[in-house]
């Protein structure tokens, strides 16, 4: 049996617009500029845009000669054979991906390339680069795609009169399912959320992708709590506090930002999408069924111009299945990405 997510990425803020200027067959040659030409002065002449799914970004990205992206990789050929509901038919397809990610990464300069995140499903990793990095990602047969990393904001904290949740509440509870907060982490000593305790009740496990620690509680920032919240949380009534849609769901708490800041990497967003794949079944009685990312930003771009993000959210091949809303209200239409 496939595994099948319904992945709700609200407030996500990735509405199918894309710039012709940025796509990769537009792109031609970019001449890197005179700071980063300074900074790396053996780079040579030019980047092209050959295997880079938005090379403005890329190029614009560079800090003291180097920047973060995400890779892409051709997958094994056994993946379109895996069955995602068996763990026995995962475990192989991931011990072929771990094994396709030391070949293409052992035979990279390592001053040049300093891989980070490497995903368990997902035929890729993300990775420091310099400009020699780069171009020694685009030269390699294994690459397919190379994209920027960019920074995202944490976005709207109360929805449940937005979304009519005791509507649907009145209908279902959540049980028997297990919904994924990747987030700004998850105060699993809430009185609503577990009372206490890591794993516990409520909160199942998680993990903290943003400070790469096993612990996903907030360092201050209460946004991933509140979504947990509004998910999930036991019924009751504190200010304008009701208690979750799904209030029999359990958790699983995932924190992609950084320290006690509201802001996330793609590459650690997609690291916790990788993550819930992986421990989908963990709980027998209670599998990850919905994965929430309350985050966005700017520009508007469309999935299939982040490639890993596309996998990451709707590629056939992980049996997920995107449902993906996003908010155009004042406050967050005005936020921007960073590029790292």
């Amino acid at each position: 049996m496939h595994f099948r997510a319904w992945l709700a990425l609200i407030c996500l803020g990735v509405p199918s617009i894309v710039t012709a200027q940025n796509t990769p067959s537009n792109v031609g040659v970019l001449r890197a500029s005179k700071a980063e030409k300074s900074a790396d002065p053996t780079a040579g002449p030019a980047i092209t845009g050959e295997k880079l799914s938005d090379a403005s970004g890329i190029i614009h990205g560079f800090r003291n000669g180097r920047t973060h992206v995400i890779v892409t990789l051709a997958p094994p050929l056994m993946q379109h054979r895996t069955d995602f509901g068996s763990k026995t038919s995962l475990g192989a397809l991931r011990g072929e991906i771990k094994k396709l990610q030391k070949t293409v990464v052992d035979n990279l300069p390592a001053s040049e390339v300093r891989p980070e995140f490497q995903f368990d499903n997902i035929a890729g990793f993300s990775a420091e680069v310099t400009l020699n990095g780069l171009r020694a990602l685009q030269t390699h047969p294994s690459v397919i795609s190379i994209e920027p990393v960019f920074v995202l904001s944490t976005h709207l904290a109360q929805g449940i009169s937005l979304i009519h949740g005791l509507t649907y509440r009145s209908a279902y509870n959540g049980a028997g399912m297990a919904i994924a907060i990747c987030d700004t982490g998850v105060d699993y000593n809430h009185p609503r959320l577990g009372g206490g305790g890591f794993p516990n009740s409520k909160v199942l496990g998680g993990f903290d992708f943003g400070d790469n620690d096993s612990d996903p509680i907030p360092n201050g920032n209460g946004h991933g709590t509140a979504c947990a919240g509004i998910a999930a949380g036991d019924v009751g009534t504190v200010g304008d506090y009701i208690g979750g849609v799904a209030y029999n769901a359990r958790l699983y708490a995932l924190k992609i930002s950084s320290g006690s800041t509201a802001s996330a990497t793609s590459a650690a967003m997609v690291a916790a999408w990788d993550w819930c794949v992986t421990h989908k079944n963990d709980s027998p009685t209670s599998p990850i069924m919905v994965i929430s990312t309350s985050f966005g930003g700017r520009p508007l771009v469309c999935f299939e111009s982040r490639p890993m993000l596309f996998r990451g959210v709707n590629h056939d091949d992980f049996r997920l299945r995107g449902v993906c809303a996003t908010d155009t209200n004042k406050e967050t239409s005005r936020k921007r990405w960073r590029y790292e």
